[in-house]
């Protein structure tokens, strides 16, 4: 019960789950450490490949979120 309290109260006010995966530094340690030619490449290759897919989801979001923002300023919206 105390334990769940705790995790409730970091949830609440600690911004969420925190991220863990940073692409960067992944990306700049893979450069580094990843001694295989053809799995550096094929690492390197699925980072690119993310970033596109996580660059497109944001844009499809701001267009969403614009859109919502303007349904919520119209009255007539139901």
């Amino acid at each position: 019960m105390i334990a769940g309290t705790v995790f409730l109260l970091s949830i609440l006010f600690g911004g969420g789950a925190l991220e863990v995966f940073y692409v960067d530094k992944f990306e700049k340690g893979t450069k580094k450490y990843v001694v295989d030619k053809e799995r550096k490449s094929d690492i390197l290759g699925d980072i690119k490949v993310a970033k596109k897919v996580i660059k497109q989801f944001n844009k499809d979001r701001k267009k969403q979120l614009k859109a919502y923002k303007k349904l919520n300023a119209l009255q007539s919206t139901t």
